[in-house]
C-alpha cells in the first residue's frame, strides 16, 4: 500500500449542507473513484464514504494531526479543503 502519494488532499466533513450532507459526501467519494485521486479524509460524515482512494480516513483534526506529525511530507503538493468548523487550517503548520 502507497503510504502518501507526492499530490494529494486531505478534506474535511462539508458541515453546512442540511438535508443533503449524505449525497453529497457519497457524491466526493463517486468523484474520487472516477478521477482515481488519493487522499485523506477528516470528520464523521467522511468516516461513512467507502472510497479505495481514501487512503486514511480520520474522525477529527486532532487525530489527523497526530498521524501527519510522524510522516514526511517533503516536496509534496498538499490540498486543503473542508468547513471551517472541522479546523484543517490547524494541520497546515504540519506541512
Amino acid at each position: 500500500m502507497i503510504d502518501h502519494p507526492s499530490k494529494f488532499f486531505i478534506i474535511g466533513d462539508m458541515l453546512e449542507l442540511g438535508i443533503e450532507t449524505k449525497n453529497e459526501h457519497d457524491s466526493i467519494g463517486q468523484l474520487l473513484e472516477k478521477l482515481a485521486i488519493k487522499g485523506y479524509s477528516v470528520g464523521n460524515q467522511f468516516l461513512k464514504v467507502k472510497s479505495e482512494n481514501l487512503i486514511v480516513q480520520f474522525n477529527n483534526c486532532e487525530e489527523a494531526a497526530r498521524y501527519f506529525e510522524i510522516k514526511s511530507f517533503s516536496d509534496n503538493l498538499i490540498i486543503l479543503k473542508g468547513s471551517r468548523g472541522i479546523g484543517l487550517e490547524n494541520l497546515e503548520s504540519l506541512f
